[in-house]
């Protein structure tokens, strides 16, 4: 989902057609994948936003958690954070810690092909 494709969304009424179609039982979930800029992003999908679909049922999965590295990856200030506490875990670790513990998110997962080796053995870990 994109700006974009929200607009032809509404425009279309397509939430309706889904809606229909699942309780016709031709489809079994309804769901989309966000694929644009960060503005959007907030514009689109927000905490409140977040809480609000965990109120309606809706299933919040997070796809690529780490957002492509720059979890695992984090700036001086977040390692600095990291280092002085006293759990002692990898930065990938306090990413998906955080995402899991959030109450509205239901499956936490990396569906993205890992492409730094480093980022994919703190995965395993």
């Amino acid at each position: 989902m994109n700006k974009k494709g929200l607009e032809k969304l509404k425009k279309y009424h397509l939430i309706d057609k889904m809606i229909e179609a699942k309780k016709a039982g031709k489809i079994k979930y309804i769901g989309f994948s966000f694929h644009d800029t960060l503005p959007v992003f907030k514009e689109q999908a927000t905490t409140e936003g977040l809480k609000y679909a965990a109120k309606k049922g809706m299933v919040i999965v997070i796809m690529e958690p780490l957002k492509g590295g720059k979890l695992a990856n984090p700036p001086a200030e977040v390692l600095e954070v990291i280092e002085k506490s006293k759990t002692k875990r990898t930065s990938v670790d306090w990413a998906l810690q955080f995402l899991w513990n959030l109450p509205e998110v239901n499956i936490p997962q990396n569906f993205a092909i890992v492409n730094n080796v480093t980022l994919e053995k703190s995965n395993v870990h």
